[in-house]
């Protein structure tokens, strides 16, 4: 524990005089203790939010309403993980393929939790682990390495009780037997009474713990206030000292990254041909979104590294990267809610199908998880034109699901059901 003492004596050297020198003791006791322990590992609280669907009106642990708001946070420090499970979006989990990334974390990574609904609370000792396929289970499963981005997908449930009185699931697994995907479902449920709320809208925020680094930064702000006492000179030295003994680097913004699975319907017109690619249709949607500091030192969209690409899964393409033009939500924290992208170049094949593409644009609806997209080519040969335009269908309602038992969900581990792949805009452009 030799720093404090090397600080003080770096620090009066930069800062002479008694009541400087005082000064200077207390900096370098704060500094020394704050680097001694500034290396470890990310901690973040994670915030699930959104509203649950009250289908049957009944009371569920004193709760009513049709529509009741939730928020449950957890907070977890990935130095105490001691799960190891990934997959990687196209891998083979189970019998199956992932459409997203599975990262698996272990329960011991929990250091604090806010997971109260009504009169009922659970802790991290009410984790249930959750089973994708046979031998492999995790207690939380996420779509993202926490400690770098905010997932925007999870499966946690909790269960109280013996046998089971309070279910609570931030998340599920769904599987249509081909594809296995976390589905946002969100669900409470008193076993006792049977009474259930859930819905489809959950939403996930991440907020860094700061590090010791951080609060050093935090301590030399304070000792600016008393500035003015300080020579100019003694003033700035202390200042570049702090920034020495706080590991002030430029801030950088992580991109975010996430998945979109979206259902709906295709529109064609322009020859006869292209009807044979209209109806329904799936695709998979995955984003990256930079962030920069504007001049306020507020985080901002930046378009330089946005982007998109469109998979169809029904006829096997994925599109160029499409630049991403616009975001609504709040970079900050994390949080998108809508994006935009466009390009006049899209179709990777076109030149060996023989099209010219004539551009494709987008419009995503996070939070709604919604979705709109167009695209465009024509034929060198004919000179005809094609033009595909694909509309998202809504998540089923909150009770439909619920009334198929949202406690079997917790129990069996996984569920087959809805189906995990998404719906596309894009159509394969040639036979």
């Amino acid at each position: 524990m030799r720093h404090p003492f090397s600080l003080r004596v770096i620090v009066g050297a930069f800062m002479p005089g008694r009541r400087s020198r005082r000064l200077a003791s207390a900096v370098g006791v704060v500094l020394g203790m704050l680097v001694a322990g500034s290396v470890h590992a990310a901690v973040v609280t994670l915030s699930f939010s959104g509203t649950l669907e009250n289908g049957g009106l009944e009371p569920v642990f004193g709760q009513s309403g049709a529509v009741v708001p939730y928020q449950f946070q957890i907070t977890y420090d990935t130095a105490l993980d001691t799960n190891t499970a990934f997959y990687a979006t196209g891998a083979t989990l189970g019998h199956e393929t992932t459409t997203h990334e599975w990262h698996g974390y272990s329960a011991s990574g929990i250091t604090a939790t806010r997971l109260s609904f009504g009169t009922q609370t659970w802790t991290a000792g009410d984790v249930m682990p959750m089973v994708p396929a046979a031998g492999v289970d995790a207690d939380l499963w996420f779509d993202t390495d926490i400690s770098v981005a905010t997932p925007t997908r999870s499966w946690i449930a909790f269960s109280v009780g013996s046998p089971d009185v309070g279910l609570l699931h931030l998340g599920i697994g769904v599987s249509d037997g081909v594809h296995i995907v976390m589905d946002r479902l969100t669900g409470v449920m008193d076993t006792g009474t049977g009474a259930s709320m859930a819905s489809f809208d959950m939403s996930i925020s991440a907020v860094p713990v700061p590090e010791p680094a951080t609060l050093a930064l935090v301590a030399c702000g304070l000792l600016a206030l008393a500035g003015r006492r300080l020579a100019r000179g003694a003033f700035v030295r202390l200042a570049i000292l702090c920034a020495v003994a706080g590991g002030v680097a430029p801030a950088v913004a992580m991109p975010i990254t996430g998945t979109v699975l979206l259902s709906g319907n295709v529109a064609a017109t322009g020859p006869a041909h292209a009807q044979d690619y209209a109806g329904a249709d799936s695709v998979t949607i995955t984003y990256t979104i930079q962030g920069k500091l504007d001049a306020n030192g507020k985080m901002v969209f930046d378009p330089v590294g946005s982007k998109v690409t469109v998979t169809d899964s029904n006829y096997h393409w994925t599109t160029l990267e499409i630049p991403i033009t616009l975001v609504t939500g709040d970079l900050s924290t994390d949080t998108v809610s809508t994006f935009q992208f466009s390009a006049t170049d899209w179709y990777a094949d076109a030149s060996s199908d023989g099209i010219a593409n004539n551009g494709i644009t987008g419009n995503i609806d996070l939070v709604n998880q919604l979705g709109r997209i167009t695209a465009s080519y024509t034929d060198v040969n004919t000179h005809e034109v094609y033009r595909y335009a694909f509309t998202s269908v809504a998540e089923p309602p909150a009770w439909a699901v619920v009334a198929l038992g949202l406690g079997g969900l917790g129990l069996a581990g996984r569920r087959r059901g809805r189906p995990a792949v998404a719906r596309s805009a894009g159509r394969r452009v040639a036979e």
